[in-house]
Parts: C-alpha cells; structure tokens; sequence
C-alpha cells in the first residue's frame, strides 16, 4: 500500500515538470503593477465559468506547452472573470467571451481578439506581439509571412 502510495505521490509531482508547468495567472490591479516593473507585454483573458469557449480556451489552448512557454516568458497574464469584475469589462469593452486584450507594459492598449483561438492561432498573435512585430508590420502581413517559413 506505501509502494502505491509513493507511486502516486511521484506521479503527482512528477506530471508539472513534463508538463511543461502553468500560466501564472493574476489579478488585474497585481497584473499591472508586475507589467510595469518587469517591462513585459500584458495579456488580458476576460472570461466566465459558464462560457463553454473559455472552457475551450482553457482545455485547449492554455495546454499546450508553446502557448504556456511564450505567455510565461514574455506575458503578464492577467485573469479577469466577467461575472465578478463587471467595471472591467465594461471599460474594455469585453461584450463577447472570452475576449483578450494586449497591452504594452505602461498600460498602453495595443488590440484585443475576441473568442476563442486555437493554440496554432494564439500562438502567432503571441509571438507578433512579443516581437515587437506589430510595431512595423500588419498582422496579416506577418501571417503571410510566418505561414510561408512553414
């Protein structure tokens, strides 16, 4: 019975690591601050735990290991549900769900997409903006481009 016990309790730790970890999510006003000392882009995810896309989001997109790399090393990734946080989704004007916004770290609104996004798509808009490519270049553009180096 230990020997199962040991197993499981190996497993449980173990899973994390090959899993590539987690999105650090956090609250908005925690969000803004760690932004704005660390100079990292924001991501916004306005959501509902009744919203079957944002559940998609989370099964989907938000497991898979490039999407969870490039949000970690290049995002502060800030959660924001709808149903408690109705002023902020009124100032940013989240009608649909899920809905993200990108921000630059002083704040500055950058875009937003609405709905869902498999983890090929969100990926790309992450890498865009990571890059500094929307900066100089149309998103159609870098699709175009990212979509040929295939």
């Amino acid at each position: 019975m230990n020997r199962i016990l040991a197993t499981l309790v190996f497993i449980a730790l173990a899973v994390p690591l090959f899993a590539g970890g987690d999105i650090n999510w956090v609250s908005y006003e925690d969000g803004m601050k760690e932004s704005a000392a660390s100079g990292k882009l924001v991501v916004i995810d306005f959501h509902a735990d009744w919203c079957k896309y944002c559940v998609k989001m989370d099964k989907e997109t938000f497991t898979n290991k490039a999407v969870i790399k490039e949000m970690t090393d290049n995002f502060v990734c800030i959660s924001v549900d709808t149903d408690k946080e109705k002023e902020l989704q009124a100032e940013y004007g989240a009608k649909s769900l899920p809905t993200f916004w990108f921000l630059e770290s002083d704040g500055k609104r950058i875009n937003y997409l609405p709905g869902f996004a498999d983890a090929k798509v969100f990926l790309a808009v992450l890498q865009y903006l990571s890059s500094d490519s929307y900066k100089t270049v149309a998103f159609e553009d870098y699709m175009k481009k990212a979509i040929q180096s295939e």
